[in-house]
């Protein structure tokens, strides 16, 4: 692929992104949002998964015109700050798309099964609605584009470490609301399972657990990314 494809492509497929998050996004201001995530308004904030998602669309935003100009000048790079804006965001959906697929998913299951609702059922409510849009479209979308049709010089391996930054600040504030705060005094209510029904000691180590994850998901991209490259 020339470059100027790729960057028509990558084009396109950002502006896909930005318009599918949008209108999934725009539901929780029309009506209660859908799937796993009825709620309404800027209470739709406290998820981590429209959060990945609105830093997703800026990434993408941020793109388009760099991508434009290398049309023109025919160059086949971002600047280097806005593709790093563009793979941590990628990074944060990633880990959306992650949690949802091998934990939320699960864990769907064995908490609705008292109420008699189908397994399959139960595990697909994570991926109905605007939430198939924003825990799996809307991931694979950034995914594709950052790592297979966006590139920039020198991504060398010491930025992986700052692709945990926006998990580590939403693991800072979940904590804090669910375990010191709590649902009684105006906090939120444990709907990640960070404390496994209740252990609220467990949440701290929920929280490291998922930064260990984010910096393995970070490493792994920055990976294929190189490979996706080198083999160019």
């Amino acid at each position: 692929m020339n470059t100027k494809t790729r960057n028509i492509i990558a084009i396109i497929v950002n502006i896909v992104t930005i318009v599918l998050i949008s209108i999934a996004m725009s539901k929780f201001f029309i009506s209660t949002g859908d799937g796993n995530m009825q709620v309404h308004g800027f209470s739709s904030f406290k998820y981590f998964t429209n959060l990945s998602n609105y830093f997703a669309a800026f990434a993408a935003l941020l793109c388009i015109p760099f991508e434009v100009k290398n049309i023109k000048s025919g160059s086949g790079y971002l600047p280097r700050w806005v593709y790093l804006t563009k793979i941590f965001a990628a990074v944060s959906v990633t880990v959306t798309f992650l949690t949802c697929v091998f934990f939320l998913g699960p864990v769907n299951i064995l908490v609705l099964a008292p109420y008699g609702i189908p397994p399959l059922r139960a595990y697909t409510l994570m991926f109905s609605g605007i939430t198939f849009t924003l825990h799996l479209v809307a991931p694979l979308l950034s995914i594709i584009s950052v790592l297979f049709l966006e590139k920039t010089q020198d991504f060398s391996k010491k930025y992986v470490k700052y692709g945990v930054i926006s998990v580590f600040l939403y693991a800072i504030v979940y904590i804090v609301m669910v375990a010191f705060i709590g649902p009684k005094n105006g906090g939120w209510t444990d709907f990640y399972h960070f404390t496994f029904g209740g252990k609220m000691y467990l949440a701290p180590v929920s929280g490291a657990v998922m930064l260990f994850v984010t910096w393995l998901i970070s490493r792994t991209e920055w990976g294929i990314y190189q490979k996706v490259n080198k083999a160019k």
